[in-house]
């Protein structure tokens, strides 16, 4: 084998074992009543970091939650689902956003 087939070889390697190395977890819990009387609000958080999964954001709920809230002005708000999307980047950083919608009575 010579250098260069090597070098194309490794290469290519390289680049299906790392090229588009992103993954996209979430999760959701689908459980709604949107047929309630009342306006449908929606909220996203985003920009919030992890590494190497070990740490992750804190208060990302609580943060969706005093969006949607600021968006009713009642204060009251019924059938709350929130999805938590975890994006990888080569094991190393994740990014967290969390989308979280009610029904504002």
């Amino acid at each position: 084998m010579n250098n260069k087939s090597f070098l194309a070889i490794t290469t290519a390697l390289a680049l299906s074992a790392f090229g588009g190395c992103t993954w996209i977890n979430s999760g959701s819990i689908s459980e709604s009543n949107k047929a309630s009387a009342g306006t449908p609000i929606y909220a996203t958080v985003t920009g919030d970091y992890g590494l190497f999964h070990i740490t992750s954001p804190k208060n990302l709920t609580q943060k969706a939650n005093e969006a949607l809230l600021s968006q009713c002005q009642s204060g009251t708000m019924t059938d709350v689902q929130t999805q938590l999307n975890v994006r990888d980047f080569f094991l190393l950083v994740q990014v967290y956003k969390m989308e979280a919608s009610a029904v504002c009575k």
